[in-house]
């Protein structure tokens, strides 16, 4: 999909990106769900199961971190892109995700046994669909997660426009940038204790919910100066840090729960309909942020005094992000009880 397409017609261009892209999430799907399902047969210890949720999402969110400051500096010249480094530097990625795939299947050991299905059985997917249209446990979690992702990607990407338009500085949005890494090393070192503490379902709920009271605050007090509005979308980011870390490890709660419910252990199918969620938040994120803008009114060229523009950028931030967080933690705590000893 990196490959320098721009010159060939218009038509063939729209072609070849849609191919590729859905042959590139198809095989992303094929390694992605039985990597994220392999840590549920890897433990069956629930703080075993955090620490990898919790490692899973530290190394992610450093590797993303790595790509964002180098990424720029490699594709561009003279502030220009060079087509011919995109494809060089997804060759690399490439490489190095195929080296860490071998790494992972020479080191990991399935220690959860699953019993074998009976010689001649067939799985009826229709029926184990229906199943899981009754896990709670499940559905709490696809809803969480998928209300989380959406919120989260809005608010990045309004963020430029923020910067920009309401506090006149988008410079400083590359300390925002930064200062994220050291977020989520913190919320990496206290998720443990606090899960452990509180429970994975409870703390989640708890940062979910003191993320909204803190924004709610902002609604009544907003903050006009950027210096103070990247603390407070720290504090934030360190109350919510909780689903963003702890929700590989609540998935695996719901698979062992789907099979308390059925007896039966089917985390490949669980776990794909996750990611489908997963999937359907960020479609619908990618596009949204566009939306919300011309919901409000926002327009750059119309509103040429800036203080329009702050009005209507201000407007966004104070109803939309306390919603959001308030919706997101909702479903979770509706969790069944059953569920409520592994979280």
């Amino acid at each position: 999909g990196f490959v320098n397409v721009g010159n060939i017609n218009y038509g063939l261009r729209l072609a070849y990106m849609f191919v590729t892209y859905v042959l590139y999430e198809a095989l992303y799907t094929c390694v992605n769900v039985p990597f994220g399902t392999l840590s549920s047969v890897m433990t069956d210890d629930v703080s075993q199961r955090t620490a990898l949720s919790r490692y899973r999402s530290l190394g992610g969110t450093i590797f993303m971190t790595v790509m964002v400051m180098i990424g720029p500096l490699f594709l561009y010249v003279d502030n220009k892109p060079v087509a011919g480094r995109f494809l060089m530097l997804a060759c690399i990625c490439a490489m190095l995700g195929l080296l860490c795939l071998q790494i992972t299947c020479v080191w990991c050991k399935e220690r959860v046994e699953v019993p074998e299905r009976p010689q001649g059985e067939k799985l009826n997917y229709l029926h184990v669909l229906k199943e899981i249209s009754h896990n709670k446990a499940l559905l709490g979690v696809m809803f969480f997660s998928l209300t989380g992702m959406i919120g989260a990607s809005v608010v990045n990407g309004l963020n430029t426009y923020l910067y920009k338009d309401f506090f006149g500085n988008v410079k400083i949005q590359a300390v925002s940038g930064m200062l994220s890494v050291l977020y989520a090393v913190l919320s990496f070192a206290i998720t443990q204790p606090l899960a452990n503490k509180f429970g994975k379902k409870e703390w989640c709920c708890m940062g979910a919910g003191f993320a909204a009271i803190v924004f709610g605050i902002l609604f009544f007090f907003p903050a006009h100066n950027p210096v103070a509005f990247i603390v407070i979308n720290g504090i934030c980011y360190l109350g919510a840090s909780g689903m963003q870390v702890l929700i590989w490890a609540m998935v695996n709660d719901a698979i062992d729960y789907h099979e308390l419910q059925t007896g039966e252990r089917n985390e490949g199918i669980v776990y794909s309909t996750y990611s489908f969620f997963r999937k359907l938040a960020s479609a619908i994120s990618g596009s949204l942020s566009s939306f919300v803008l011309g919901a409000i009114g926002y327009n750059r060229r119309r509103c040429a005094d800036r203080r329009c523009c702050e009005r209507h950028l201000e407007e966004l931030h104070r109803h939309l992000l306390p919603g959001l967080r308030h919706c997101s933690c909702h479903p979770v705590l509706r969790l069944p009880p059953d569920q409520a000893e592994d979280c």
